[in-house]
């Protein structure tokens, strides 16, 4: 427990390291942790000379091995035998690791090339687009033909004719602040810590959202704006971000809220814009590089899938 803010971090990170280590040979990681941060300059090298790492790597070639020259390991596909498959094509986001292209290399193009035969040589084929987002564009193709092929769907071919899928880089989560409302059933007369969402998830990068909010006390000149991700109604549910302060905020009466502007803008390079506009005259802002959770389930979240599904 005492360490579980600095894991929490890291975990969030790791998705970063991931990438940037695929593209250079170090990466400084700076985590903030109680009242210091502490560096960490992590390497490649450390990564692909792990025990783990090289385990991993030796299933993915033994498997890769046996898809290409078993034909026991699946039956024929029409009149063409496994063994005749004469190329790979790398999808998913691990196809950049370079290790793994590295021993898939060795494996099977080097490999088949010191062959007497030069037409038997196996091709790494490496798209043009990412390959990562070909595994999007894959099952979009995929559900596209399973929707027009599907019986209770006959009547959609008489109107539209299918065209190549459009993948558009969205929102995976919505992004909004902590606001209190309105309710009579609470002793206070209102309820705090729930979640106004100004930019619902699947919105298109770049996108911009705008709110009217107030000072919590009438009488108060500050006001602080807490900017959570997630979709649900309470901001318990959802992943805190930053916070912006806002200072010199005019009193308001009592039924009225309308004395701070906000607008929330998120660019196409995943960074949020802050701006709160007050009343008389002065602006606040800040930007925030979001790390989005995109939707992955954090360990509450497995743990509670698990219990319902064996519970």
């Amino acid at each position: 427990a005492q360490h579980a803010s600095l894991h929490e971090e890291i975990v969030c990170k790791a998705e970063h390291i991931k990438k940037a280590l695929s593209v250079d040979d170090a990466y400084l990681v700076r985590l903030q942790y109680e009242q210091r941060y502490l560096s960490v300059n992590v390497r490649r090298s450390e990564f692909e000379t792990h025990p783990q790492t090289q385990a991993l790597l030796q299933r993915v070639i033994a498997l890769a091995h046996q898809a290409m020259t078993d034909d026991s390991f699946a039956a024929k596909i029409g009149s063409e035998h496994l063994t005749n498959i004469k190329a790979i094509l790398l999808i998913g986001g691990t196809v950049k690791i370079p290790l793994l292209q590295q021993k898939l290399d060795d494996a099977f193009v080097v490999a088949s090339a010191s062959g007497s035969d030069a037409t038997s040589q196996t091709r790494l084929i490496y798209p043009a687009q990412d390959p990562q987002l070909m595994v999007v564009i894959g099952a979009a193709v995929i559900g596209g033909s399973m929707s027009y092929t599907a019986a209770t769907n006959r009547d959609i071919l008489q109107f539209q004719v299918p065209s190549a899928p459009v993948v558009d880089n969205v929102i995976p989560m919505s992004f909004g602040f902590d606001i209190c409302v309105a309710d009579q059933s609470q002793s206070s007369g209102h309820r705090c810590g729930v979640m106004d969402a100004l930019v619902d998830k699947s919105s298109k990068y770049p996108v911009t959202g705008q709110g009217i909010y107030c000072q919590k006390d009438p009488l108060s000149t500050t006001a602080t704006i807490s900017l959570y991700e997630g979709d649900e109604e309470t901001v318990n549910g959802c992943y805190y971000l930053a916070t912006l302060e806002i200072l010199h905020v005019p009193e308001r009466k009592h039924n009225e809220c309308n004395n701070i502007k906000v607008t929330l803008g998120i660019d196409n390079n995943g960074i949020a814009n802050i701006t709160a506009k007050v009343k008389n005259g002065e602006t606040y802002s800040m930007e925030v590089p979001v790390i989005s959770h995109d939707g992955h389930l954090d360990e509450r979240e497995i743990n509670e899938l698990r219990h319902q599904l064996f519970s």
